[in-house]
């Protein structure tokens, strides 16, 4: 809320319009962050978003349970990481780690693991609420680091991959024989073309200097298994930290590895998924509609994978898709009528919220981006990019009443609604009354009327619509019978909407927003 008597209802969204960077399964639920910093939280069959957290400013790099008190933790490509109430996911805490970009957090122990960009790996322990710094080690060139048991994989730009014990000794270092990696890529070739040239031409992209940095990672019982650039997978014993197995899934660069039913299960930028079962050195790989930068197995063993324009999958085993959440759609507008919220996306799409229970009844699309939306005694103006100005009736059925040509480009727009008039350019409006585009404009006074009376007013953030309402102005107009810049129907619906509706989404503090009796409902079944 920007004052006291403004009324804020956050009309979500479902979903990200980002890259979705990290997933996580967490007691049940589903964590999605994106390259914005916005966190959604899902019931495991994701057909309902419990709500969101706006919790970094950058792209999330990790969300963790965390082990010592009931609350979950996350990193971005900030400097902080930050604590949240398992309750209802309120901000408990943020503390800066890092002098740089935090690359990733893990537990080991009774301690917390974190590195960063400024090239330090840091160990915290973590009592009376507070994150106390236990130990950090300057690691050159740290780009990666993973935990696994009671030791910590570590990955550096210049190629090098070693191993650390819990008090950041280094214990081994994981050494390649280029001789395996060209078997590698020679045998790679009979599915993979790019890698039917010379190996060594092949190998002299990979290498850093002293061998190939590592872009993801997983663990068993016996091995370690890591995904390389340009779609390589070694895979490490981990009594002796001897190379096992070497072989090639992809010809990009590996997002996330898995280990399923005693196969490599790995997505690369080439938007495939690859299986492969090194016992048989078998080989099968399944297209994506986009390029997958993570991915999670279930514990119903379905997959779940996010993609790099916002949309999330979940496949089945053999990697059939189930069911989608497409991304958010970027909203040009909304507007207001006595019955819905209307809104209007850069896709085409214009979708209808009732009042004053915001359920999304129904939408239709034209083949252009939506610019603007008015309201008008009973009508609707749409104006999109291609310059033409619809008219419809203000009802479910969104009968087209008329259609006129805008004699202006996009570029030369410039929308604002008062009361019957569209204004279109300094020149030039429309006349819901006459039903004509005319040249003319609204006086001075009339904009300053409407400049010094507005009720309400929309916004967007992290892809969801936030509709402010002044209330005090609103009961003010009301009480005074006062329908001379908003139709009476208007406001009693605002009206409506503040006594009826807070929001599908109940506000938490300032980052997060959650519908508590769906968050109720997931948690009970566990």
């Amino acid at each position: 809320m920007s004052n006291s008597s403004t009324f804020q209802i956050v009309i979500p969204q479902s979903g990200h319009h980002e890259p979705i960077t990290v997933i996580k399964e967490i007691n049940r639920l589903i964590f999605t962050g994106d390259a914005s910093g916005k966190i959604c939280i899902w019931n495991t069959s994701f057909d309902s978003e419990l709500g969101f957290i706006k919790a970094h400013s950058s792209s999330i790099t990790d969300i963790e349970w965390f082990p010592f008190s009931p609350s979950i933790i996350t990193s971005s490509q900030g400097l902080d990481i930050r604590l949240w109430s398992w309750d209802n996911f309120s901000l408990l805490q943020s503390q800066q780690v890092h002098g740089s970009v935090v690359i990733n957090i893990d537990f080991l122990g009774d301690y917390i693991i974190t590195g960063g960009r400024d090239r330090l790996l840091k160990k915290w322990s973590f009592s009376e609420g507070k994150f106390h710094l236990v130990k950090q080690v300057k690691i050159p060139y740290l780009e990666e680091f993973f935990v696994f048991d009671d030791k910590i994989l570590i990955s550096c730009s210049d190629g090098s991959i070693s191993i650390y014990d819990s008090d950041f000794n280094p214990l081994s270092y994981l050494t390649l024989k280029r001789n395996k990696l060209v078997s590698a890529i020679r045998k790679s070739g009979k599915y993979l073309s790019t890698y039917k040239k010379d190996p060594y031409t092949v190998i002299g992209h990979l290498e850093g200097v002293r061998g190939l940095s590592v872009t993801c990672f997983t663990f068993d019982e016996k091995f370690l298994y890591l995904g390389h650039f340009y779609g390589i997978i070694t895979v490490w014993k981990k009594k002796d930290f001897k190379l096992s197995h070497i072989f090639v899934s992809h010809d990009k660069n590996i997002t996330s590895i898995h280990i399923f039913k005693g196969k490599v299960v790995t997505i690369a930028l080439d938007s495939k998924v690859a299986v492969f079962d090194i016992a048989k050195e078998k080989h099968h790989s399944y297209e994506l509609p986009y390029r997958p930068l993570c991915l999670i197995q279930l514990k119903n063993e379905n997959f779940v994978i996010g993609f790099d324009n916002g949309l999330i999958g979940v496949y089945d085993s053999n990697f059939n898709e189930i069911k989608k959440r497409v991304p958010v759609q970027n909203i040009n507008c909304c507007s207001i009528s006595p019955e819905f919220i209307l809104i209007g996306t850069n896709n085409g799409y214009v979708k209808r919220y009732t009042i004053p229970n915001l359920e999304e009844i129904a939408h239709f699309h034209i083949n252009s981006s939506i610019l603007g939306i008015f309201y008008y005694d009973s009508m609707i103006a749409i104006i999109d990019s291609d310059s033409n100005l619809r008219i419809y009736e203000a009802n479910l059925a969104f009968s087209e009443i008329k259609q006129l040509l805008i004699p202006l480009r996009k570029e030369e727009l410039t929308l604002q609604g008062y009361n019957r008039y569209i204004v279109l350019s300094p020149n030039l409006i429309f006349d819901f009354e006459k039903m004509e585009i005319m040249k003319g404009e609204v006086s001075s006074s009339t904009k300053k009327k409407y400049s010094e009376s507005i009720v309400y007013s929309f916004s967007f953030e992290t892809g969801n619509i936030i509709l402010n309402i002044d209330e005090n102005k609103l009961n003010m107009f009301l009480e005074k019978g006062d329908y001379s810049v908003y139709p009476e129907g208007i406001l009693r619906s605002l009206k409506k909407l503040i006594h009826n509706v807070s929001s599908p989404l109940r506000q938490i503090g300032e980052s997060t927003w959650i519908n508590i009796d769906i968050l109720e409902q997931a948690r009970k079944l566990r």
